[in-house]
């Protein structure tokens, strides 16, 4: 089960029919990315190497902190 930083189960946002939207602070770049919005499938798998495939470009403030999903 695929639980978010607010405490919602993923099967909460799938009976929802809510997206997500993807954002991140590019600190190399000095710029805020809005991503595209996410909806989840239900396989948690899935769902997170999409989601990380779009943070991974991105290099965070403290880089020695990020989760690659290693």
């Amino acid at each position: 089960m695929l639980y978010l930083s607010a405490g919602l189960k993923s099967d909460r946002l799938l009976g929802a029919g809510v997206p997500i939207v993807l954002g991140a602070l590019d600190y190399q770049n000095r710029r805020v990315v809005i991503g595209p919005s996410f909806a989840p499938t239900g396989d948690e798998a899935a769902d997170m190497r999409q989601i990380l495939a779009f943070y991974r470009p991105f290099v965070p403030k403290k880089p020695h902190y990020a989760f690659n999903g290693d």
